[in-house]
């Protein structure tokens, strides 16, 4: 009777709205093969994500499980969790760590002005990871 109930509601009013943030992850200004792999919520995203690439992508709010998968020009693999607001966009840098005798890439959140200054280098790519 509730699961006629919800149907005839959502039928009659609509599905409500799900909320929304924005992820937006870049490599910039690194010089030689630094590729990695990066997996959010346990999907690849990019494989290899190069130099000089943003990929933007939504999550719902809460928290984004994002990692970084080790490749044979990266050493070791990162995790991350950062919690997400809706209708936020959140920017997150990727820089290459030396950390002998190891070569990580860590990724650090910055502000959108971080991203601004070099978007225009930037081949940018858009992935939906909520219909796939």
């Amino acid at each position: 009777m509730l699961l006629l109930v919800n149907l005839l509601f959502s039928l009659l009013f609509g599905q409500p709205e799900q909320k929304f943030a924005t992820v937006v992850i870049f490599q910039a200004g690194t010089y030689g093969r630094h590729q990695f792999d990066l997996i959010v919520e346990d999907q690849p995203l990019m494989e290899p994500m190069k130099r000089n690439t943003s990929v933007e992508f939504k999550v719902p709010a809460g928290d984004v499980d994002i990692r970084t998968e080790k490749t044979r020009y990266l050493q070791d693999s990162g995790h991350y969790v950062i919690e997400v607001e809706e209708g936020n966009t959140y920017y997150l840098q990727a820089e290459i760590a030396y950390e002998f005798p190891k070569t990580i890439m860590r990724l650090s959140v910055v502000n959108s002005n971080a991203y601004k200054k070099v978007e225009k280098k930037l081949t940018k790519i858009s992935k939906d990871l909520l219909n796939e």
